[in-house]
């Protein structure tokens, strides 16, 4: 009997140190992003110009005051959005993303849409808007999650996305910012 009790204690004092540590790890990150705010974007007068605007400002009020985006007239800038002819990117038909990094600090970001090019007209303004959303995840950091369907950063995307508590979540740790502090 005492032999159980030990052995059940010593696997419970191991689960516990196990997500102890891994808790700590899950506020820690070394990952990719920026460190400075506001982050100056980039958006050229476009037909998609303020889908593009709503789909920061959607972010930008997820961020509790942590994060701020600021619109120039003029580009280069911290975030420089471009509508191109073609996509840029085998991965996605009609949208690409490229960070530049110096160690953890994101220093320069791009997304880039095509205006043109093979079956565009197929995609709804639901599911560009949806795929606007993702790509400004990418520049914040945030990778691709294959795991719940319904977040913003979930491939395949559908129209039927959006930014959830897990995208959230993710992004406050990889900014290292305290989720039970965020403003209610």
């Amino acid at each position: 009997m005492l032999k159980k009790f030990i052995s059940i204690f010593v696997i419970a004092f191991a689960f516990i140190c196990t997500f102890v540590q891994n808790s700590q790890a899950y506020t820690e990150s070394t990952a990719p992003h920026w460190k400075k705010s506001p982050i100056k974007v980039y958006i050229p007068k476009d037909d998609l110009q303020t889908t593009m605007q709503h789909a920061f400002s959607r972010w930008q009020s997820q961020f509790y005051g942590n994060l701020e985006f600021t619109f120039v007239e003029k580009g280069p800038a911290d975030i420089d959005v471009v509508f191109a002819e073609n996509a840029k990117s085998s991965s996605s038909p009609i949208s690409s993303y490229k960070i530049s990094t110096k160690g953890d600090e994101i220093t320069k970001a791009e997304i880039s849409f095509t205006k043109k090019g093979k079956n565009l007209e197929k995609y709804s303004n639901d599911y560009i808007f949806t795929m606007m959303l993702q790509e400004v995840g990418h520049s914040l950091g945030l990778q691709n999650n294959t795991r719940k369907q319904i977040c913003i950063m979930y491939v395949p995307l559908s129209e039927n996305q959006d930014i959830t508590r897990i995208d959230m979540m993710n992004l406050f740790k990889l900014y290292g910012w305290d989720w039970a502090k965020r403003r209610l």
